[in-house]
């Protein structure tokens, strides 16, 4: 093994103690400190970027069936109209089928649309 020459350190110990320069330290601790920042930087993005999506999911998800429920009304409003305007059709006809039965129905021809062959 191959001394200093004051006789300090073996040559070897201080070629092979890289660790203990504090270069290598210092090159070891802004590595450290570089991958620790990304990791929180990317893990806050991540956080922010999944609840705005979630908002965003949740905000047209509510419109959507905020529209589909008033279409959905409107159209059983329909069917409520269309109920009701045939039941007034079949209280027309049984007045009609009563007025002829009572013999104040005079024949009346309607027009038809056929073609006359």
């Amino acid at each position: 093994m191959a001394t200093a020459p004051d006789g300090m350190e073996p040559l070897d110990a201080i070629r092979f103690s890289r660790w203990g320069s504090i270069r290598y330290k210092l090159v070891l601790f802004v590595t450290v400190l570089v991958v620790l920042t990304t990791l929180a930087l990317t893990l806050g993005a991540y956080v922010f970027v999944h609840r705005l999506l979630l908002n965003e999911v949740r905000d047209r998800l509510t419109l959507d069936a905020a529209n589909w429920s008033e279409m959905l009304y409107a159209y059983i409003q329909q069917q409520h109209e269309r109920v009701a305007l045939v039941a007034s059709r079949t209280k027309l006809r049984q007045l009609l089928h009563k007025t002829i039965r009572k013999g104040f129905w005079l024949p009346i021809r309607f027009r038809t649309n056929r073609a006359v062959s």
